[in-house]
């Protein structure tokens, strides 16, 4: 028994070091491509993963305000506290919760996506095609879904921002009794802007996780579904618990 576990944590930090390691060799050759960047696989991967996204960061976000609002509701009510709801909403919306919930959203959207495509593409042999066609699949598969990634995931946390914003106002205002003037006088004397810049830049590195990481199990796929299933789950997995783990991180050392 002492045997297999000692085996078990040996398999796992060897599983560890490897993909770090290819994680990190990913970005190098993403960051070498860049110059290469094709415009019109980029054009094409900002409508799949940002427009067809759309529907459910707007949802995201309407059901964040609605939630913040019907927590702190009966406090507010109870305390006689309303001239602080929209400084809770923002506050917390920008700085953890918009941008946590859109990151997961995306690892378990576009991660998942990302994987399985790029790992179907391995085992139909499209990826060793392209090499065959002297066309380098960093350049052509990921570097323009890399880019892709980080810009729509910035730009959906905006939107998810604004819509928790306005769904805290209307649902303060039916549920609580909290005036539209109140709500949004807390909200713009309390809310700092840095509150949104860090919404911004908890998102932007999301994102890079997301990214590497479904790219990366994506190419690691063998040759069968069996393996993709695999691939997949484990992405799905770390590029999660990352973006906590990087949550906590930002959260402690951003000082903004």
């Amino acid at each position: 028994m002492l045997t297999k576990a000692i085996e078990s944590i040996g398999k796992n930090t060897n599983f560890f070091i490897i993909s770090i390691g290819g994680i990190f060799r990913l970005l190098y050759e993403i960051i070498k491509n860049i110059p290469n960047l094709k415009y019109k696989e980029l054009i094409k991967e900002l409508y799949n993963i940002g427009v067809k996204s759309l529907p459910i960061i707007f949802m995201t976000g309407i059901f964040v305000g609605v939630i913040m609002v019907i927590q702190t509701g009966f406090y507010v009510r109870e305390y006689n506290i309303a001239q602080v709801l929209g400084w809770g909403v923002g506050f917390t919306g920008f700085r953890e919760v918009c941008p946590l919930m859109v990151g997961l959203m995306f690892s378990g959207r576009i991660g998942a996506y990302n994987s399985s495509e790029l790992g179907t593409m391995k085992i139909s042999k499209q990826i060793d095609a392209l090499k065959v066609l002297a066309i380098d699949p960093i350049e052509f598969l990921i570097l323009p879904r890399f880019i892709a990634i980080l810009f729509m995931i910035s730009l959906l946390t905006i939107i998810a921002d604004f819509m928790t914003v306005v769904s805290g106002l209307f649902i303060g205002k039916l549920m609580v009794g909290v005036s539209f003037s109140t709500f949004l006088s807390s909200f713009f004397d309390y809310v700092s802007i840095n509150d949104f810049y860090l919404s911004i830049l908890k998102s932007f590195f999301f994102g890079i996780i997301i990214a590497l990481v479904s790219s990366y199990f994506g190419l690691r796929t063998k040759a069968s579904s069996f393996d993709l299933a695999k691939m997949v789950n484990k992405s799905i997995v770390i590029t999660s618990t990352s973006i906590f783990l990087l949550d906590y991180i930002l959260t402690f050392t951003v000082k903004l």
